[in-house]
């Protein structure tokens, strides 16, 4: 009786089979999860969770690295079972009913770094699997950015605003930005402004561990547009973030009051009146020269232009001062009109 031989396609796909099998056994461990906070504040407490999937193999080991050094390890055949390895300022607590883990208490900027997990498992596999994650400490010292404003008087056409801004003593470094009317000012066009930042570390306050704190200072300028001038207050704030948004987020603000420019106008149209008014009753007669007597005034109409006049009378005795009267009153109030349309126009 002869043989079967099987043919090369049936070896092929029993050969296949056990290579799968063979290396489904050998990836069965698997770290599922593993938690490592992206940040934490410096002085604050940590918590660090590896969860693994051993599919029916033994655990040989567990184990926490910082960097290159192990500072937990937990063997359950070797007496002790965890062990917890000198490392830094803070203390490492585990966790016995959760293998995996650990605590560790009121951390220092050492802390920063990046964390592996170590899974191990006995024989006949001898099966590792491992994952790492960043963790950033922060530290800040500051209440909040300080914000001062020069000046802090009202706001006419044609003045400057400037603000400072400064925030002191963070790590890592502290990101400061502008807002005028709840808008960021480097997306804003209608109005001028100039921002200048400066940044420096401070190597003398960081606690001896060797790494800055960082102090920031921005300063804004403004000139004011036309439209901004005829709301009732300008609003800036200034903004600190230290890392991201959600980590830490103060704002500093202030409300400067506006005068719009056709109050103003209004303020030097009166004043202006009053002065010539008190110029024309206060002229003396012509004398036997035939000398004239001249009369000018000024209006500033905003930051990047000025209207100016001047206006001469000759006076030929006491009763030629009352004639000019009405054709003074008749410029002012021309002079009024122009006014107002270049403000209304800008």
């Amino acid at each position: 009786m002869k043989k079967k031989i099987s043919s090369p396609s049936s070896v092929f796909i029993v050969v296949s089979s056990v290579i799968l099998y063979v290396s489904y056994k050998c990836d069965a461990l698997v770290i599922t999860q593993m938690v490592v906070p992206s940040h934490v504040q410096r002085g604050s407490d940590l918590v660090l969770r590896c969860l693994y999937d051993l599919d029916g193999d033994s655990l040989y080991s567990i184990k926490w690295y910082k960097g290159s050094h192990e500072f937990f390890g937990y063997v359950p055949k070797e007496t002790p079972q965890f062990r917890v390895f000198p490392w830094s300022n803070f203390t490492v607590h585990y966790d016995e009913q959760e293998i995996g883990k650990v605590h560790l208490k009121a951390v220092t900027r050492e802390a920063e770094g990046r964390y592996k997990c170590e899974v191990s498992t006995e024989g006949p596999h001898f099966n590792t699997d491992y994952r790492e994650d960043n963790l950033t400490v922060y530290d800040i010292y500051s209440d909040g950015p300080l914000m001062v404003g020069h000046p802090t008087n009202d706001l006419k056409p044609g003045n400057q605003l400037r603000f400072t801004c400064s925030f002191r003593k963070s790590r890592p470094k502290p990101i400061l930005s502008w807002f005028v009317d709840s808008q960021e000012t480097i997306n804003k066009v209608e109005s001028r402004y100039v921002m200048e930042s400066t940044m420096s570390a401070d190597k003398k306050n960081s606690n001896g561990s060797g790494l800055e704190l960082w102090s920031a200072e921005s300063e804004l300028s403004i000139w004011p547009s036309a439209r901004q001038l005829e709301r009732k207050f300008l609003n800036v704030a200034c903004r600190a973030i230290v890392l991201n948004e959600t980590v830490y987020q103060r704002v500093a603000s202030t409300n400067v009051t506006t005068t719009s420019a056709l109050t103003v106008q209004l303020q030097q149209q009166v004043q202006r009146s009053r002065v010539s008014s008190t110029s024309s009753s206060s002229m003396s007669p012509v004398n036997s020269s035939g000398q004239q007597h001249q009369v000018s005034a000024s209006m500033a109409s905003s930051h990047h232009s000025r209207d100016s006049y001047s206006l001469s009378a000759a006076n030929k005795g006491q009763g030629g001062s009352s004639n000019a009267r009405p054709i003074l009153v008749l410029l002012e109030l021309w002079l009024f009109v122009v006014g107002l349309s270049a403000a209304l126009l800008s």
